[in-house]
């Protein structure tokens, strides 16, 4: 176990303190499964490593503190309180005007064609110009394996289908009776009614069928 999360959550209130905007919303995370099974048990065994605030809860507590919630009856849920999510349009915008205050310049909306290592210098090609750097870092998204196809490296893109279902009862979808949930059985996790946008669910499939970028 390592204390990354812990890094991360201290960083996450760095930046938002300096952007003077909330990022790290802890609502709180819920997670449901069989006590003796890998999810529930690695975050018992992590929070008790590192002195985690972590609450277990037998199936029958689950349906009292968070109503929506119906789990089976062998199941049991650890709650975290300091978990939540990040607002990351917010995270996205707070990045691009620190960027700006140490002097970066933002080419948005200018595709990125073509990088090329000129042994002193990195040169990319976009549609609206060729820049020079120094040093070059690639975060491409859906894009990286083309972008990084000439370095032969075994990347591979999986669709990742997540959907947003409104609720017919919204007060029971939001925090605190709705935090962030996440149940063992093929990992399926949610996060809480948040603007307009409804339930955001996820499922993770063993086998994610490879797309192509646009």
């Amino acid at each position: 176990m390592c204390h990354w999360p812990l890094r991360s959550s201290e960083l996450w209130d760095q930046y938002a303190a300096r952007g003077n905007v909330p990022l790290l919303n802890r609502c709180g995370m819920l997670s449901v499964g069989p006590r003796e099974g890998e999810l529930i048990s690695g975050i018992l065994k992590s929070s008790a490593i590192h002195g985690l605030d972590a609450t277990e809860y037998t199936s029958a507590e689950i349906r009292r503190t968070f109503p929506a919630f119906a789990p089976d009856e062998e199941h049991v849920g650890v709650f975290e309180p300091t978990a939540g999510w990040i607002d990351s349009n917010a995270a996205l915008e707070a990045a691009q005007g620190s960027a700006k205050q140490y002097g970066a310049s933002l080419r948005l909306d200018d595709p990125v064609y073509q990088w090329v290592h000129r042994g002193t210098h990195f040169e990319v090609t976009t549609a609206s110009a060729t820049v020079t750097a120094d040093k070059l870092v690639i975060t491409a998204g859906a894009w990286t394996s083309q972008l990084l196809q000439q370095l032969g490296l075994p990347l591979r893109v999986e669709r990742k289908v997540l959907t947003w279902i409104t609720p017919i009862y919204p007060a029971l979808f939001q925090p605190p009776a709705f935090p962030v949930f996440a149940f063992s059985e093929g990992f399926l996790y949610d996060f809480p009614a948040i603007g307009d946008r409804g339930v955001k669910l996820y499922k993770r499939r063993m086998q994610n069928r490879p797309v192509n970028a646009a």
